[in-house]
């Protein structure tokens, strides 16, 4: 059975169902976090794990949540930041080797390396798992994190530039290569 909710619309009572209306929680959760800002003199960051249509009118950010770890979630959130970038959130990122991960040393490197470029970078491959990071794989995460770092402002700039003009600041490479046929293959190698 589905929950209904009745509302009052000026003089008409609307009745509407759970499943009609349960992913406005974001939107409306986003909408009265932002309103709580007020007229704040400074620039507000909010963060969502959820979002509708919308959102991206109140949050500046989204994180993809207990992304599971594997080959085929790093896969996945490639394209996720990209399309978050044109849903109006620029800043969106999975967690890097997967929330509270078991992912192997390679795959974690790999995402590690790779994620230095989500605008929202977050890494759960932590030190209280039973199966410690190896030293080759510590180096390589904090060479990627300091590449992180050195092109933060570039980052930064790019997200405002989205957020003030438009365009995307996260966007796939046929973007910048619209006449490269090679640009679109590569979507969708593995």
């Amino acid at each position: 059975m589905d929950a209904v909710y009745e509302t009052e619309s000026g003089q008409l009572s609307q009745f509407l169902t759970e499943f009609n209306v349960h992913s406005l929680n974001s939107l409306l959760m986003a909408n009265m976090t932002f309103n709580a800002f007020g007229d704040s003199p400074h620039r507000t960051f909010l963060a969502t794990r959820s979002s509708y249509p919308g959102t991206q009118q109140f949050a500046s950010a989204h994180w993809f949540g207990e992304t599971p770890p594997g080959w085929e979630h790093f896969r996945q959130s490639i394209p996720a930041v990209t399309n978050f970038a044109a849903f109006g959130l620029p800043l969106a990122g999975a967690s890097i080797c997967g929330f509270n991960s078991t992912a192997d040393d390679e795959l974690c490197e790999r995402w590690t390396q790779f994620g230095l470029l989500y605008p929202l970078s977050l890494n759960y491959k932590t030190e209280r798992l039973a199966k410690p990071i190896s030293e080759r794989s510590q180096a390589l995460a904090i060479n990627a994190i300091r590449s992180k770092y050195s092109i933060l402002r570039y980052i930064y700039t790019v997200v405002f530039e989205q957020s003030k003009y438009g365009g995307l600041a996260t966007r796939p490479v046929f973007f910048e290569f619209p006449k490269d046929a090679l640009a679109f293959r590569t979507m969708d190698r593995s």
